[in-house]
């Protein structure tokens, strides 16, 4: 329980303070958020709020603040969210304010263009070309070419056997992550060898984040001039995985290598799966019509008795 031990009571409300005491717990500890992605992404819609932090925590409140962005904004969606947990939390019934109408990308059904694997290979090459600490960025790259990693997760990793991949649930920080264990195949095992990826390859010991340091070499990378990010290189891999495994794969097995539940997998890679579990249900649909136009076709041939 995230409340204080003297507890509150019914007669006594939720601050607003303590609300947001509530919600910072749930985050960062339930949820493993990071203390830079709390103050980034969480905490400017919270100081959006008009209430002072000793005052109540009640739905009026929540629906002034909400009220200061349009529906179909981004930071809506998010202040949408974020104040609907934090009512729960608090016990406070949240208002009824319009439901939001932004959605991603993915929601939208937009397409991103990814490389093919011939411009992955390149990638992963040409990264270890006229920079310094080249082969650990190679490394690095063809890491989430080969498995689809997140960039955070790529430094935690273990190798077993078979050039399988464990990603482990507690990183070097002791936290928890935010993905959880799960072991991961690569789709293309030649890769393992072409990238030389059972050699660890140590980036440069430094405070900034993995994903910030592949960023920022991308600037000096041919490719970025495509528009591509780290990112890319894992939607890649989740076209490979439906490309290789084909209508036989299903979405609960595609969603676990990825490390997310197979919903999210659904919406965000779903211009991937259509065609391979739609020619699924048409070679099933044919090859069933063709058995019962065969055993019709020898009962009217066939001699009766």
């Amino acid at each position: 329980d995230w409340l204080s031990p003297q507890g509150l009571t019914k007669n006594k409300p939720v601050t607003w303070r303590e609300a947001i005491d509530g919600l910072y717990e749930w985050r960062t500890y339930e949820k493993a958020m990071k203390q830079d992605h709390w103050d980034k992404k969480y905490l400017p819609l919270l100081t959006k709020a008009p209430i002072r932090l000793s005052n109540p925590c009640c739905s009026e409140d929540i629906a002034a603040v909400l009220a200061t962005w349009d529906r179909d904004q981004d930071a809506y969606l998010k202040a949408f969210r974020a104040f609907r947990k934090l009512a729960e939390l608090a016990k406070v019934d949240f208002p009824k304010v319009p439901k939001p109408t932004y959605a991603l990308p993915q929601e939208r059904g937009d397409v991103k263009e990814v490389p093919t694997d011939q411009e992955v290979v390149e990638w992963v090459l040409l990264s270890n070309r006229g920079q310094s600490n080249g082969e650990a960025l190679s490394w690095h790259f063809g890491m989430m070419a080969a498995y689809g990693l997140r960039p955070h997760e790529i430094d935690h990793v273990v190798m077993i056997d078979n050039d399988v991949i464990q990603v482990p649930f507690v990183g070097k920080d002791g936290r928890k992550t935010k993905t959880g264990f799960r072991t991961v195949v690569p789709v293309l095992q030649q890769w393992v060898l072409d990238f030389d990826l059972r050699n660890k390859k140590q980036r440069p010991e430094s405070k900034e984040p993995t994903y910030r340091w592949l960023r920022n070499s991308l600037r000096r990378h041919p490719y970025v001039k495509k528009g591509w990010t780290n990112y890319s290189l894992r939607h890649a891999y989740a076209g490979r995985l439906w490309r290789v495994g084909g209508a036989k794969l299903d979405v609960t097995t595609a969603a676990r290598l990825m490390g997310h539940s197979a919903a999210v997998h659904e919406k965000t890679y779903r211009h991937h799966i259509d065609p391979y579990q739609i020619a699924l249900r048409a070679q099933e649909a044919i090859a069933q019509n063709m058995e019962d136009w065969q055993e019709r076709l020898q009962r009217e041939i066939l001699p009766q008795g």
